[in-house]
């Protein structure tokens, strides 16, 4: 069942792959972030697919349908009808180009131009640029005894000007690389374009080694010419993968423990390679220490059926109160921000169990169940002495009722 879903999945990624590569825009769009997280999916062997791919297309379901790109694109053509015959001499047959645009600031790419053998062009879509000066990496891809792919031609062209929001193709230099693989050629070419990896991280929120941050935080970066990101986050010492291929420069994460240190780390991404963040580091403020020196004291008796509840708790900001006549079946009756509470009218002769909860902005803290017992009217007496019809003049008279003082 799962192969299928995979099957499925694999389908709609190609089909998303194609339509992206002819959708870059300066900014993420909907349709790039649905592709990635679709991808990502791939990766996680013990995903239940079936929920995921539900919540990811019901996620997206405004932009899956249609699919068009939404007017911040220019369609390009490159000639390679030379370069194509010179090529089939050699039994390459070229199947696509790939362009790159960059400069300090940008990086955007790779688009993806498909080579029509009929009219000898590669054509397909690319963003519209900001006016300046970008450098122009052109690979083109063909196909060795029609199976394997490989680049086949490279050209550069730097400090190339944009005109009205294009940046012309016509005049980068190709030359033919036959015999040497892919791979290869692409670990060479990123060496020498490594100066436009993403660039070194800043506006790091919460700043490196901070102390008393709230269990809710938002991690924050920003990094020059990124395109994406994985971050990595965990308790010290257990760095994990919580995000891969992320877009955003924020990460909010909930319910952090009080008391606890935090690490992080960013790996920044684009078309030339990657960036990784040292690992940043803060703690969570501390809890609120567990309540103590209760008033009744635990255990106490003949208690006042109007008492004033009273504890010591350090840190704390607000307390919860909470009693009842069962120490399973505590109700909360009020909260205060001090260490006391006066109780409303009780019953006569009950055993009430109470407790309180000291809460801060960074956590709360439960202390243990207490209990006492209310006093109760005295029973009737009972006469102990004298005892019998026959009495001394001046008798002594003892008897006994509990709860008396």
């Amino acid at each position: 069942m799962r192969k299928g879903i995979i099957g499925f999945l694999v389908s709609i990624l190609l089909f998303f792959s194609l339509t992206i590569s002819f959708a870059q825009s300066p900014q993420i769009t909907p349709l790039s972030r649905l592709y990635y997280e679709l991808k990502a999916l791939l990766e996680k062997p013990d995903v239940d697919l079936n929920k995921a791919i539900g919540e990811i297309l019901q996620k997206y379901a405004p932009i899956v349908e249609p699919i068009l790109p939404p007017g911040q694109y220019e369609e390009y053509s490159l000639g390679l009808s030379e370069l194509d015959k010179g090529l089939k001499e050699l039994g390459i047959w070229i199947t696509r180009a790939t362009v790159e645009i960059f400069n300090q600031e940008i990086v955007e790419g790779p688009f993806e131009l498909n080579y029509d053998r009929e009219t000898g062009q590669a054509t397909g879509l690319v963003t519209k640029l900001k006016t300046g000066k970008y450098n122009v990496i052109v690979k083109v891809f063909g196909l060795f005894d029609n199976k394997d792919e490989r680049i086949v031609a490279y050209g550069r062209k730097d400090g190339v000007e944009v005109i009205r929001d294009r940046i012309s193709l016509a005049n980068i230099p190709l030359n033919v690389i036959v015999g040497t693989g892919a791979v290869l050629v692409n670990a060479l070419l990123d060496f020498q374009n490594s100066e436009f990896i993403p660039g070194e991280f800043t506006s790091i929120e919460p700043e490196d080694g901070q102390q008393d941050v709230l269990p809710t935080v938002t991690l924050k970066w920003d990094s020059l010419r990124s395109k994406m990101f994985d971050l990595y986050f965990g308790e010290e010492g257990n760095l994990e993968l919580k995000e891969l291929n992320y877009f955003d420069k924020q990460y909010t994460i909930e319910g952090l423990k009080p008391s606890t240190t935090y690490q992080w780390k960013i790996i920044a991404k684009n078309a030339f390679g990657q960036t990784e963040s040292p690992v940043f580091s803060f703690r969570i403020g501390d809890a609120p220490t567990v309540p103590e020196n209760p008033v009744p004291y635990d255990g106490a008796r003949k208690i006042w059926i109007e008492p004033m509840l009273l504890w010591e708790s350090q840190k704390a900001a607000s307390f919860d109160v909470y009693i009842g006549k069962s120490a399973t079946d505590l109700v909360l009756i009020g909260s205060t921000d001090e260490i006391g509470y006066e109780l409303p009218k009780l019953d006569l002769g009950t055993t009430y169990f109470w407790k309180i909860i000291a809460k801060n902005a960074y956590g709360e803290t439960e202390g243990p169940v207490w209990s006492f017992t209310t006093g109760d009217v005295p029973t009737k007496p009972i006469l102990k002495e004298p005892l019998g019809e026959k009495l001394w003049l001046q008798p002594t008279i003892r008897w006994e009722s509990e709860e008396a003082y």
